[in-house]
């Protein structure tokens, strides 16, 4: 299959630079013994112990969940509220509906074709691999526990993988992650909390999901549609915003109640937990979707040179060195470069042709800066 062609030479490069690494970290640490023998072997300890702890905590969560899912311990209703269940009842409906339409059902094998591409394997993989551990460094400081996991994983699925792809198109510079965080630091994860404390039977819950959501679809429909809102759209607007705000005030009045009725066999500790954990799995999860938006901004960039005939081919590795280290992990650098380099319109012939390329980066950056100065006062 095309998926699992490689280039030979790319693969020995990759291998060749891991080597590198190894061979780096090696000699660093044969230095520090030689000089620092036991402060080095202090850390050298630690580092095992940890990553010790690691390995066996994921091993046992992976028992724990086996063996419950095994034996049939817990059961659905224990896991997920009412009001979950409910949306899973109508997502499940959605995609049977979807199904049921042939021309739905023909594009499926092309969308699976898509969803497994090696890339986005290494993604899904990447990412998998990062929510893990930052469970089990929660779970190292005491402060995630097993009764954690459902709400852990559906945060993943509904924020951490939407932050990821919304990242890519959005994370032009650090400012973008400075407000994903301020976003999520919002009273609003109080009350997301408190309106999860309690929930209605499972037929009012479907019936209220339902409402609710058709309800959110218009509103979206209306804002998007300038049609809509010339004819009368903002009237119905304000009727549909009027029943959202009615059935939030519904949930949020019956949680409080719920809340102050039974505080007394609340564990105070265990909810304080819950209403941080969200929080604090997305100030985590920053430090890896800005190193993922950095990576997709280095292969666009480099994507890009491939196809520049005008670089010399002995200077294309050297090229990339030096943009690399220029460039660091700053997502606006990386983003701008092709532009304020003007690298599209000269020659790469040799090394003072790199060097002017960057030397155009700056002035141009300066000039930037300057009028942005200007504007500003």
């Amino acid at each position: 299959m095309k998926i699992f062609k490689f280039n030979r030479i790319k693969a020995l490069s990759i291998i060749l630079f891991i080597e590198t690494i190894l061979l780096f970290l090696v000699l660093t640490i044969c230095y520090n013994l030689y000089f620092h023998y036991t402060n080095t072997k202090k850390m050298i300890n630690k580092t095992i112990d940890f990553c010790q702890y690691f390995y066996n905590g994921l091993i046992d969560l992976m028992k724990i969940v086996f063996v419950n899912v095994q034996s049939g311990i817990i059961e659905i209703t224990e896991i997920f509220n009412n009001r979950e269940l409910a949306l899973g009842f109508w997502i499940i409906a959605i995609i049977i509906c979807a199904f049921s339409v042939k021309g739905v059902r023909k594009t499926i094998p092309g969308l699976l074709n898509s969803m497994f591409n090696i890339k986005l394997i290494y993604w899904y993989s990447s990412m998998i691999i990062y929510f893990i551990c930052m469970l089990l460094i929660l779970k190292y400081i005491g402060f995630w526990e097993l009764r954690q996991l459902k709400d852990s994983i559906l945060w993943f699925l509904i924020v951490g993988i939407i932050s990821s792809v919304r990242a890519i198109e959005k994370g032009r510079d650090i400012r973008y992650f400075i407000t994903f965080v301020k976003d999520n630091i919002k009273i609003i994860a109080l009350i997301q909390f408190i309106s999860n404390m309690y929930s209605f039977s499972f037929l009012s819950e479907v019936v209220l999901t339902f409402i609710a959501s058709c309800v959110s679809i218009f509103v979206v429909i209306i804002d998007h549609s300038p049609d809509l809102q010339s004819k009368g759209g903002n009237t119905i607007k304000k009727f549909f915003n009027f029943v959202l705000i009615s059935i939030g005030i519904l949930v949020i009045y019956h949680s409080t109640k719920f809340i102050i009725i039974n505080f007394e066999y609340l564990v105070l500790v265990d909810k304080v937990k819950d209403i941080v954990l969200p929080l604090l799995l997305s100030f985590m999860f920053v430090f890896y979707i800005y190193l993922f938006t950095v990576i997709s901004a280095y292969e666009v960039l480099f994507i890009r040179l491939i196809f520049m005939k005008t670089i010399d081919e002995s200077l294309r590795f050297r090229l990339k060195i030096r943009i690399f280290l220029f460039c660091n992990l700053s997502i606006s650098r990386v983003n701008n470069f092709i532009q304020r380099s003007e690298i599209m319109q000269v020659y790469i012939r040799s090394t003072d042709d790199i060097s002017d390329l960057f030397r155009k980066y700056k002035y141009h950056s300066n000039r930037k800066n300057i009028q942005e100065g200007s504007n500003i006062s």
